[in-house]
């Protein structure tokens, strides 16, 4: 269990850190149209660590093998772990780091549906309800868990050195 949570939370901090460098380069401000294209890249990071993690856990822990199962089960525990640590730092970012996000975000739309001639107020409304803080939570921790989950499955189902199915 030493592993999972060591690894849970190296995930969590380079995520954060991640998140704030983000910030600091002006992907959340000035080069807004940037984010999705950059944060893509954020996907790296689970997928290296967990694929180390697994690694890790079947060459130095168990010697050199591991079950499918076992192999998920490390991934899914570490997922949990970061996906709940996710949870302080969107707080962290949001309360600290930057503070005016949603407020920047909410002019942001409401400027972009001026220029297109939507409803400003609409903009408004679905801007501060998708870029404020319970949202993030809730979209971190789900995005954190379920990306985790499914970059384990993958890494379980590719994982080889000794490969064992099942074990009793």
């Amino acid at each position: 269990m030493k592993l999972e949570i060591r690894w849970g939370l190296i995930i969590s901090v380079l995520s954060f850190i991640w998140l704030c460098l983000e910030y600091g380069l002006g992907l959340h401000t000035r080069h807004l149209n940037m984010l999705p294209y950059v944060t893509v890249f954020s996907l790296l990071i689970p997928v290296i660590c967990l694929w180390l993690a697994i690694k890790e856990k079947r060459n130095i822990v168990n010697r050199g093998s591991i079950t499918f199962a076992g192999a998920f089960k490390t991934g899914a525990i570490i997922s949990v772990i970061a996906a709940v640590l996710s949870l302080l730092s969107i707080l962290l970012y949001f309360k600290v780091i930057n503070p005016n996000f949603t407020s920047f975000m909410v002019e942001h739309m409401k400027a972009a549906a001026l220029k297109n001639g939507t409803n400003v107020l609409e903009a408004e409304v679905q801007a501060r309800r998708y870029f404020g803080l319970s949202n993030y939570l809730l979209q971190s921790f789900l995005s954190t868990l379920l990306i985790g989950l499914a970059i384990s499955l993958i890494i379980a189902a590719s994982i080889k050195k000794k490969i064992i199915l099942w074990q009793d």
